[in-house]
């Protein structure tokens, strides 16, 4: 794992593209163990996605990969790494509480030119691009909890002049919200802004696939 220098390195003083990615991804899709003698963090997604993450994952630490099939379901892999400076960054920095807080804190301390790698890892993680040809549909959504704060994605999208509306869905369990997107010049300018860094080999080739159908 770690050591701790180098952890302080990568998390206080020098967030790199990789670990700037690696963060939105973990808002998006980490689950973070909190309580005495528990460090844990971890990641769990389709193990074709995985392929991708775990390329800059593994620049960030020394993460261990599980796999699993269920029948009738796609192969699934979690990434999983226990390192008490790592977690205990995150939970000040309110990674326990990311189903309802914006990542606030979290972007104040990443450089600003790197914000756009946050991005795309959040949507890498919670991210939707959609396209109907049929019926000329295009769209992106950003799904988060039924109280989620939206508030430091909508700030980025109202420097990017993104026009986009929040749905919030109740239901009988715990409900959900959205950050919508509707139409290609508006989708666009989120794709400009977070794919300008393909060159770095960092995001799902698949999500852009899909960005590529709706400007085209």
């Amino acid at each position: 794992m770690y050591k701790t220098k180098n952890m302080e390195t990568n998390f206080n003083q020098n967030i790199t593209k990789e670990v700037a990615y690696m963060l939105g991804l973990l808002w998006a899709d980490g689950y973070i163990e909190k309580g005495k003698y528990k460090y844990a963090i971890n990641i769990e997604c389709l193990s074709e996605d995985m392929i991708h993450f775990s390329k800059n994952l593994d620049k960030t630490g020394n993460w261990k990969y599980y796999y699993r099939t269920r029948k009738n379901r796609h192969p699934i892999t979690k990434a999983h790494i226990s390192n008490k400076i790592l977690n205990y960054f995150l939970v000040e920095n309110d990674f326990i509480n990311k189903s309802y807080v914006s990542p606030k804190k979290i972007l104040s301390i990443i450089q600003k030119e790197l914000h756009s790698y946050f991005l795309l890892g959040v949507i890498d993680g919670d991210g939707c691009f959609y396209f109907n040809k049929k019926h000329g549909l295009r769209q992106f959504t950003l799904t988060g909890s039924l109280n989620q704060d939206w508030s430091s994605f909508e700030e980025i999208f109202k420097e990017l002049n993104v026009v986009y509306k929040i749905i919030r869905t109740p239901n009988s369990k715990t409900g959900s919200s959205q950050i919508r997107v509707l139409n290609k010049e508006n989708i666009k300018k989120i794709g400009d802004y977070i794919y300008h860094n393909l060159n770095n080999n960092i995001g799902l080739p698949r999500k852009f696939e899909k960005y590529k159908l709706i400007i085209q």
